[in-house]
């Protein structure tokens, strides 16, 4: 932390996030060389007086434990963004006349402690931020502490030790003597709802039927999300031909990431990012085939140049902030329709809870598990890269050994198998009419 050279008020300077792209030639020494852009990401120092960005030596903190780990963009970009929130945190308790943080003003990460990143974890905690949300600057924190440490550069070093399995930093933070607090496991009112409950086929179907009256345009977005588990970055990365649905009511997805085609426009593509690229399966019914045929009716019939699959009233690729918006408005008019029709059991649980659009991945998970699918069927299902995700739908009793079965199972399959639903098991799906 480049501080001891700086002036006494230090809110003048705070640390920030930069992305830039750079040109690289990929197969160089080829004749079929290519020439590609890459995002990097970096830390600097900013003079909020004269708005200039100095770089920091600190981007190497990304570089060695993200960006040369093949940690992907996301990776380096949400570590980044945690370590300047810690800086400028203790600038502000520099500023404040902290006793604890005084010494940093001159020591610079010379005089960096545990105790300094405790008090920052809860700090974080008192602003009633999610649990998840904690652990994970916890986890950037740890191996920021660790990469200091490594090169020698804290006067009193932390210890931290690496796990004997993979090699990661162990968390320091949670040694007695620190009294870090962290977010309950579970706090009220925070909890992420991943399904509508017990009346789901209703629900869903409120929720479509309430989605044709307020925005109409999104309608087969959140059908394919509640109906294929796509994630609302692989949605909107849907041209108007990545939708194919057969004679026989078969629906696939073709799921790739089409930032280049369609969001060329848009500076910022951060969160428009396709994760697992795919052929998804669709949960087959007339009533999503219906859907289906009114969106591409309608799209048909806008004099429209670009081959978004969605589109904004301005004739432009929907983005994720807009859908967000859309989604939200639809959503309050659901849960003022369900207290409407006094299914109070159903508006307390979702009115009580977090949801966003990710919920349709959650929807269609639990149909799955509904049909009998296993934990591997599942994850494929989903499109998964390993198992987690999808054994935290299953029976919270199951046994070690059969965990073990199913994770030496899953990693023996193809990757084709990726988003595919067994046939046999759809003839147990539930459609919705």
């Amino acid at each position: 932390m480049e501080v001891s050279h700086l002036s006494n008020r230090l809110s003048n300077f705070s640390y920030c996030v930069k992305e830039t792209p750079y040109r690289y030639y990929e197969n160089a020494n080829t004749s079929n060389h290519t020439l590609n852009v890459k995002k990097v990401i970096s830390i600097g120092l900013r003079d909020n007086d004269l708005d200039i960005v100095y770089p920091s030596p600190l981007t190497d903190f990304i570089k060695t434990m993200f960006f040369d780990k093949g940690l992907g963009i996301s990776s380096q970009r949400n570590a980044a963004h945690v370590i300047c929130k810690f800086l400028n945190y203790i600038h502000k308790e520099i500023d404040h006349a902290n006793p604890e943080f005084l010494d940093l003003q001159f020591k610079g990460l010379n005089g960096l402690k545990l105790l300094h990143a405790s008090d920052y974890l809860t700090y974080r905690t008192k602003l009633c931020l999610s649990r998840n949300t904690i652990k994970n600057e916890e986890h950037y924190l740890t191996n920021f502490y660790y990469f200091l440490q490594d090169l020698g550069i804290l006067e009193i070093s932390p210890q931290i030790r690496l796990q004997e399995k993979n090699s990661k930093p162990i968390s320091p933070f949670s040694r007695p003597h620190l009294r870090t607090q962290f977010p309950p496991n579970i706090a009220p009112g925070t909890l992420r709802l991943k399904d509508f409950g017990k009346n789901r086929d209703l629900l869903v179907k409120l929720f479509i039927e309430t989605s044709k009256e307020i925005h109409p345009e999104i309608t087969l977005a959140i059908s394919l999300q509640i109906f294929g588990g796509l994630r609302m970055g692989e949605v909107l990365n849907l041209n108007s031909t990545s939708v194919y649905i057969s004679n026989t009511g078969m629906c696939i997805a073709d799921v790739k990431d089409r930032q280049r085609e369609l969001f060329h426009h848009i500076k910022n593509t951060n969160m428009m990012q396709v994760k697992r690229p795919r052929k998804q399966q669709i949960l087959p019914s007339q009533y999503l085939t219906s859907i289906f045929d009114n969106h591409i009716r309608v799209l048909s019939n806008m004099n429209t140049n670009n081959t978004a699959l969605f589109i904004n009233s301005r004739l432009k690729p929907l983005t994720i902030t807009s859908y967000t918006k859309m989604f939200t408005r639809i959503k309050n008019a659901f849960l003022s329709k369900v207290l409407e029709l006094e299914w109070l059991e159903d508006y307390e649980l979702l009115n009580q809870h977090q949801w966003r659009s990710h919920i349709g991945r959650g929807i269609f998970t639990n149909y799955l598990v509904d049909m009998g699918l296993t934990a591997v069927e599942i994850a494929h299902a989903r499109g998964d890269k390993n198992l987690n995700s999808a054994l935290d739908y299953l029976d919270n009793k199951m046994t070690r050994d059969k965990i073990e079965y199913y994770t030496n199972l899953f990693h023996q399959l193809d990757d084709d198998y990726r988003g595919t639903i067994p046939s046999i098991k759809i003839k147990n799906w539930k459609v919705i009419t």
